[in-house]
């Protein structure tokens, strides 16, 4: 369980990002080879989905570092979310709300019970978006937070502690898609079922 006992105002993406807005980092001179540290033969991993697809195999190192990048180009911060900035998004700011919309329906997330196998579009279930009309925030990809997952008030970055992952995936049952699921990976970890979105914290232009 998340342990936050507020949360300031912020703005979290409505959808995962997609390899559409994953590309121009990787292309781009200022992008991911200028800003992501990484082991000699070490690349970012290919990704075979379509453009409007969640970005996977993404590693926490190199969201921080898209997040970086897309700040500069914007002009103000975006980042990964914290996990309790995730959990208010996720549950409408309604902590007794099992999943964004309420109560299980399969129908409104990608997860095993959908029998799909396979991650879809980003905002293919728009019954499964939170009362703030955020969507994908329940199943098809597990999404990265900032926070550390032993120590969740720990932000600082650096480091090989577990950060933590929430939303469960097209991979996992209904169970790992609650708003109060918590899973931990360590940060240079890759998974077909992994990606992550941004939030902003600044005031928006």
């Amino acid at each position: 369980m998340c342990i936050r006992d507020s949360v300031e105002p912020f703005h979290l993406a409505r959808h995962p990002v997609t390899v559409a807005q994953w590309r121009p980092f990787l292309e781009a001179e200022d992008g991911y080879e200028a800003l992501v540290r990484r082991p000699r033969g070490w690349a970012p991993a290919p990704q075979r989905g379509r453009d409007n697809q969640p970005v996977v195999n993404v590693t926490w190192v190199e969201a921080l570092a898209y997040g970086q990048w897309l700040s500069a180009r914007l002009g103000y911060e975006v980042r990964l979310p914290t996990e309790w900035q995730w959990q208010q998004a996720a549950t409408g700011g309604d902590p007794a709300n099992p999943y964004p919309w309420g109560e299980w329906d399969e129908g409104r997330a990608n997860t095993v019970e959908s029998e799909l196998g396979r991650v879809t579009a980003a905002g293919l279930y728009p019954h499964g978006r939170s009362a703030q009309g955020v969507l994908d925030l329940a199943g098809n990809v597990w999404e990265w937070c900032l926070n550390r997952y032993d120590s969740p008030r720990d932000v600082t970055l650096g480091g090989d502690a577990r950060r933590v992952v929430r939303g469960g995936s097209w991979g996992s049952d209904r169970e790992f898609a609650r708003c109060a699921d918590r899973g931990g990976n360590h940060p240079v970890d890759r998974d077909d079922d992994l990606g992550f979105r941004l939030v902003c914290v600044s005031p928006i232009r």
